[in-house]
């Protein structure tokens, strides 16, 4: 079995972003760049895998310039096979990066095999938003309400008193200097991205979903229907005891079923 591992190249995480002068984005000039933390993490889960012996190849995709293949050699020192780098010279968004994705599933298949989603909110409709520029009464409104922002973390956990340092990281994440703007950019860019998954599913490959069973982030219910719809043959699962990170809080019973399906 081959895995696919998605990983993006990102101002490194000690560095204090700054925003342009002009306002239209942060500072990337002779600033450090690494991979991004959390697709770190990913590819150490797949060397994990690996090492157990439920897969044979690790395969890195990254996507944009050639600095960009700093990304995929840092992934092949921790240990991956081989990678994968689609050049583009501009910033893309989420949606042309979902379909790039897709595309290479659709002419490379036997690179993508299953797919996992965990408690993911891109089933979600989003209304397009026509200004999608950043302004600063809305970065100030914005840090106001950092203190609310950074107690709510907690409701990512079905027992958030058993992680009492996620209010304390990302209260840290709140320090950096564009942070607010990154947030805001973000939320205004949210695509609904039904035409993607339904790409995806008439690829025909397996999908499994897997979701907090007390998950008050990404709220099941409010998108059923639309993920019925996309996905109509997915194998589904609800982890219990657990909220929006049930991989980290259910973590016995989740790799109980990923392993259980990722090893067919």
């Amino acid at each position: 079995m081959k895995l696919l591992v998605t990983v993006k190249r990102v101002i490194d995480y000690n560095v204090q972003i700054r925003v342009k002068s002009d306002g239209s984005g942060v500072e990337k000039q002779n600033v450090k760049m690494s991979m991004n933390p959390p697709d770190e993490n990913a590819v150490e889960e797949a060397l994990r895998i690996k090492e157990s012996g439920k897969a044979d190849e690790i395969i890195i995709l990254t996507i944009g310039n050639d600095k960009a293949q700093e990304t995929i050699r840092t992934a092949l020192a921790m240990g991956a096979d081989r990678g994968i780098h689609v050049k583009t010279e501009i910033d893309l968004e989420p949606l042309a990066i979902s379909k790039i994705i897709s595309k290479i599933a659709d002419i490379k298949p036997d690179l993508v095999k299953d797919l996992f989603y965990v408690a993911s909110s891109g089933f979600y409709s989003y209304d397009e938003v026509e200004d999608k520029n950043v302004y600063q009464e809305e970065i100030d409104n914005m840090i106001l309400k950092y203190p609310e922002m950074a107690k709510g973390q907690v409701n990512d956990f079905f027992e958030g008193d058993k992680y009492p340092n996620w209010i304390t990281q990302y209260e840290e994440l709140q320090t950096h200097v564009g942070f607010a703007r990154a947030l805001i950019s973000t939320t205004k860019n949210l695509v609904t991205l039904d035409d993607v998954h339904l790409k995806i599913d008439s690829l025909n490959i397996p999908i499994y979903t897997f979701w907090g069973e007390f998950d008050n982030v990404v709220v099941y219910d409010e998108f059923k229907d639309r993920l019925n719809k996309v996905f109509p043959n997915r194998k589904e699962f609800f982890i219990t005891k657990s909220g929006h990170l049930p991989h980290m809080e259910n973590q016995e019973e989740f790799e109980y079923i990923f392993f259980k399906y990722l090893s067919n």
